[in-house]
């Protein structure tokens, strides 16, 4: 009878894993999504940008193994650049996969989905923000990574990865690789993953 009640709880122990010290960096990972797809996808010149968003922010994960799984993120991404005298608005899905699970190393995908562009005169509101900050003093280079003038904010000096604008969904992935918890691909997201 004792043996009968302690095989449970050794297959259960045995499963069930304090994963409490793996999170996510939802913040850090949008950021991430925006300026790759910018810099890299892209290739755009960063003192160009004069605004950059990430929108309707979703993950998922997939093949959880222990404490990790694979992530999966979905974000519209809004890039606006300054071409002469005109601003071009490219919105385009993103779609990324984190694997965590192939136990090589870390490796991120990103697959481009629906781009759109638009281009058109610059307003006179915009023309004399470009021309403020044209005028402005060049930033200076940052620690290892590029300076750029906020066209949004008065021309300050900014790292290119704080122009993104989003929002903090953190608090939405909570225990994220728990295996108990589940975080299932939205239903109306069609991803390439």
């Amino acid at each position: 009878m004792r043996a009968i009640i302690l095989l449970p709880f050794l297959i259960w122990s045995t499963f069930a894993q304090d994963c409490s010290s793996f999170s996510r960096a939802v913040v850090t990972d949008q950021k991430n999504m925006a300026s790759d797809v910018a810099l890299q996808y892209l290739q755009v010149d960063q003192q160009k940008v004069t605004h950059l968003e990430v929108r309707d922010y979703s993950s998922w994960k997939q093949n959880q193994k222990g404490c990790l799984a694979d992530v999966i993120h979905y974000a519209q991404i809004v890039l606006e650049l300054k071409k002469e005298n005109t601003r071009c608005l490219m919105i385009m899905d993103l779609h990324t996969k984190d694997d965590f699970t192939s136990g090589a190393q870390f490796e991120r995908e990103y697959k481009v989905r629906n781009i759109t562009q638009e281009c058109g005169q610059e307003s006179p509101q915009q023309a004399a923000q470009a021309m403020s900050c044209e005028q402005a003093p060049k930033c200076e280079r940052g620690a290892g990574a590029q300076i750029v003038k906020d066209y949004n904010d008065n021309c300050r000096c900014k790292y290119f990865e704080e122009l993104t604008q989003l929002d903090d969904t953190g608090d939405l992935y909570d225990d994220f690789f728990n295996v108990l918890n589940l975080f299932k691909k939205p239903v109306d997201i069609i991803s390439p993953f």
